[in-house]
């Protein structure tokens, strides 16, 4: 694309994911009995859903040619595209989130963490590598499980969401950092993905102490039966609900 043209397909590929968006958090809102967590869940679903799927042929080629670089360097109108639809995504959750769901929008997960990716994927369109976010958009599969979990409760799998939480955020992204560092031509994007390993590892260690203490609280509730239990619901964004017991 030209100099011209490059800039007004990024605001057409952001006009039509911003109303797709729209129309999709606004018609589940309306047609749906939801509360304002699984309501905070809506955008984050549709955004991990698109682009896990998305990712999935361009990883499929990056590996089977054996990672050749070629695959992180193009500047496709599709790969365009994903960047602008993941950077729309980011915006509407800030403002959606602020008019709907103020309540589960943090200054560090929500302000600070959509700002920073705002601010990273416009310098990626300017760079001309939309192909390298497609590839890791791989890691967005975490996401949806929890998205998924957390808008259908009974479709909750802490232990799924945690091994692939391990496998893509960790592990993947680690040897990402690795291989970007010694052979991509572009020398600061190995630096940006080290920036992001450190809230990985504290969103994994989150994710461990919280199953750890929810272990412990169900073998002390086997150990001491009780009646008439109730399921409140949790504050923590990693636990369904707190179970509390009437006395008998």
């Amino acid at each position: 694309m030209s100099i011209f043209s490059y800039p007004l397909y990024c605001c057409y590929c952001y006009i039509n994911s911003g109303a797709l968006l729209s129309f999709v958090f606004l018609t589940s809102k309306q047609a749906l009995a939801l509360n304002e967590k699984q309501t905070s869940w809506i955008l984050t679903w549709t955004a991990s859903l698109v682009c896990s799927i998305a990712s999935l042929p361009s990883v499929y080629r990056f590996c089977a040619s054996g990672f050749d670089l070629v695959w992180l360097t193009q500047n496709t109108p599709n790969d365009i595209s994903m960047v602008c639809f993941f950077q729309a995504y980011l915006a509407l959750d800030l403002y959606y989130g602020w008019r709907f769901y103020r309540s589960r929008v943090s200054w560090v997960t929500g302000w600070l963490h959509h700002g920073f990716y705002l601010v990273f994927l416009v310098w990626l369109l300017a760079m001309r590598l939309s192909s390298f976010f497609v590839v890791a958009s791989i890691l967005e599969v975490p996401t949806l499980i929890l998205a998924t979990g957390s808008i259908v409760p009974q479709w909750r799998s802490d232990r799924l969401f945690a091994l692939t939480f391990f496998c893509l955020r960790l592990v993947f992204h680690t040897w990402m950092i690795r291989f970007l560092k010694h052979y991509h031509h572009n020398r600061s994007l190995w630096g940006v993905a080290l920036l992001v390993l450190p809230m990985h590892i504290y969103w994994f260690y989150g994710i461990v102490a919280t199953n750890v203490r929810n272990f412990r609280s169900k073998r002390k509730q086997v150990a001491v039966p009780t009646l008439n239990p109730t399921c409140l619901p949790s504050e923590s964004k990693f636990a369904m609900c707190t179970i509390v017991h009437a006395p008998s």
